[in-house]
């Protein structure tokens, strides 16, 4: 259900906040929004999520690897 995705991603994002400097004065809202939703639509779309990988990369590489297993699934059916 997305609705325990974006429950999740978005407790995810407050915790991330929340650990920022505090003497930071500002805060790019868009560095943790971007994180958020990639969270949301990973898992979702990919069944990867957020704490099985330690970074953005590992997560990008996953669903890369996921997007490679079901477009060949789907050349292979073709024939």
């Amino acid at each position: 259900c997305f609705i325990s995705y974006f429950c999740k991603a978005a407790d995810q994002m407050v915790k991330k906040i929340k650990m920022r400097d505090i003497k930071e004065k500002e805060v790019d809202m868009i560095h943790f929004t971007e994180r958020c939703t990639l969270s949301m639509m990973f898992a979702s779309s990919f069944n990867i999520f957020p704490d099985d990988v330690d970074d953005a990369d590992e997560m990008i590489n996953k669903v890369v690897e996921a997007v490679k297993m079901f477009v060949f699934s789907k050349k292979k059916k073709s024939f």
